[in-house]
């Protein structure tokens, strides 16, 4: 049974120029920066998620940046 094809474009930007591999279970695909591709599901799904973690590290990083005080805990005092 063929996975359903999806159309998908990664951004093409000055700090991110190269192109990106996936590899699920010895399925590998290099996908090209600024251009639209056919991609399985499961591809757009792994890049999807790839996204939200980077977001959720970003987010952990800013928290962990901020001083104590912001944070309104026992250890600021």
């Amino acid at each position: 049974m063929e996975e359903k094809l999806v159309t998908i474009r990664l951004p093409l930007t000055r700090e991110e120029r190269e192109d990106v591999f996936v590899g699920i279970n010895g399925h590998n695909w290099l996908i090209k920066r600024g251009e639209q591709v056919k991609v399985p599901q499961a591809v757009a799904n792994v890049l999807a998620r790839k996204e939200k973690c980077l977001a959720m590290a970003m987010e952990f990083e800013a928290q962990a940046a901020r001083p104590l005080e912001a944070l309104g805990g026992e250890a600021a005092r």
